[in-house]
């Protein structure tokens, strides 16, 4: 148990990654225009309610071993990795570029967090985390076959 609260620390980060994610994917999912927006409006739709999902799960499971998962914009802002942009049109490359470096970061931070619930024998986390990363590995090879 000592080894799981140690990881809190990392597993707020990938919180806070998640919660700016879901803001991000709405801000694209709203913005994108021109060819295929039919196609990466509902796409960004899909995704922001996955991410919105895996961020409930991530919370839920800190709960689940005593832990206080960050609830405030702020402490999302202040510890995020992924950035805010500003509204603004988005033409497809763009919308598809800003998705997949979304996902790139959220693969990136869940594959990290999931080894190191491994070392520490967590394995409820290992398996959920394992569920995510299978996910974003699927939308990012989406991505790439969209651009090619």
């Amino acid at each position: 148990m000592e080894n799981i609260k140690k990881l809190h620390k990392d597993f707020n980060k990938h919180l806070s990654n998640l919660a700016v994610a879901n803001f991000k994917l709405h801000n694209v999912h709203w913005n994108v225009a021109g060819p295929n927006f039919i196609a990466i409006h509902e796409f960004t739709e899909k995704l922001y309610d996955e991410v919105f999902e895996n961020f409930d799960q991530v919370a839920e499971h800190q709960k689940m071993y005593e832990a206080l998962p960050f609830v405030k914009m702020s402490e999302y802002l202040e510890n995020a990795t992924i950035k805010e942009i500003n509204s603004k049109p988005f033409n497809t490359k763009e919308a598809l570029d800003t998705v997949k470096e979304i996902l790139d970061v959220l693969r990136e931070d869940a594959t990290e967090l999931r080894n190191e619930c491994d070392e520490a024998g967590w394995f409820s986390a290992v398996g959920m985390l394992e569920g995510h990363i299978e996910s974003y590995n699927k939308h990012i090879w989406m991505i790439r076959q969209m651009g090619e």
